[in-house]
């Protein structure tokens, strides 16, 4: 038997979630991907810094040249250390590529669900596609942002699986109200203010959700 409309709608918000997860997560590695870039154009300034000190210390013999490009060196290989720009910069990239990658797959079930005809053969794959996000994270671990979410929901909107769950929630019974209850009052020196209500879902039949 197929599934019915309410469990696709069901299946789709769940893929929403994960599509969410990983795009806002993708934004995060963008934010690495950028600091890994600076760091590696600050140290290759420091680095031919360094070597015209070292020139410079050869000609000029001065004790205070040879400390400074001491200093210096030594600052660009504990940074290097630390950062490692150019190897981060690869991995950062890596992982943002297989969560496009994820986002594709995300896409794919959605697309067949009507092939599905039971709940469980949908929720596995989706339970994968959330152990793929959380495999990716524990290899380069970052810190999405409030931001990350807001542009990952931006995006999402014009997003095909944005089509598919407006379209789910239609044939579930959804559709959308006018919340007059919450019409505020416009003061008297705003004649030409037209007043803007927020639509609510309502499901036929049913309770308000």
């Amino acid at each position: 038997m197929a599934l019915s409309a309410q469990q696709k709608l069901d299946l789709l918000s769940l893929a929403k979630d994960h599509w969410l997860n990983a795009e806002s997560t993708a934004c995060a590695y963008e934010r690495a991907l950028k600091s890994a870039k600076q760091r590696s154009e600050w140290l290759k300034i420091g680095t031919i810094i360094a070597a015209l000190l070292t020139t410079a210390s050869g000609f000029a013999g001065e004790t205070w040249v040879t400390v400074v490009t001491g200093l210096l060196t030594t600052a660009l290989a504990t940074a290097e250390r630390l950062y490692s720009p150019t190897e981060n910069h690869q991995k950062y990239w890596g992982c943002r590529i297989e969560l496009f990658g994820v986002k594709d797959n995300l896409v794919t079930f959605s697309i067949t669900l009507d092939a599905l005809d039971d709940l469980m053969k949908g929720a596995q794959p989706l339970s994968q596609f959330g152990q793929q996000i959380v495999a990716v994270t524990q290899k380069m671990p970052v810190t999405s942002t409030e931001e990350d979410m807001r542009k990952a929901r931006d995006s999402f909107q014009l997003a095909t699986m944005a089509r598919m769950i407006a379209r789910a929630e239609t044939e579930a019974g959804f559709v959308g109200e006018i919340e007059q209850e919450t019409m505020l009052e416009l003061p008297e020196d705003a004649p030409d203010v037209v007043p803007a209500y927020r639509p609510q879902m309502q499901k036929i039949g049913g309770t308000r959700i």
